[in-house]
């Protein structure tokens, strides 16, 4: 992998955030070991995804409909992966809006510009 790559560039992010995260330490390994294999969400759930993500390309998202009984997935063109503070008004306006039953989940993606 040559120096200055997007490859590398996100090896050295995603290293940096590891570092620093002991939570993301504490959970990847049961993550992937398929603790939560088979569980699904019972609450209403809204995932905001930014397609300029380095780290989760929005297209490994694929069958995130059977992890929730009521999901809906909002992509973003204008977002990578820290989408809360690349667009934190975004961020708070769906939250409350989820919050306050405002926001309908209709269980499909749905892209924003």
């Amino acid at each position: 992998m040559r120096s200055g790559s997007v490859a590398t560039t996100a090896t050295t992010l995603v290293d940096a955030r590891l570092n620093v995260s002991p939570f993301l330490l504490r959970e990847l390994g049961p993550y992937l070991a398929g603790k939560h294999k088979g569980r699904r969400l019972t609450v209403p759930t809204l995932m905001l995804h930014g397609t300029r993500d380095l780290a989760i390309d929005h297209r490994a998202l694929g069958d995130w409909q059977s992890h929730a009984l009521k999901m809906a997935v909002e992509l973003r063109d204008d977002s990578g992966h820290f989408i809360n503070e690349e667009l934190p008004e975004l961020v708070a306006s769906r939250a409350r809006a989820l919050f306050s039953d405002g926001y309908e989940l209709r269980g499909q993606t749905e892209e924003g510009a």
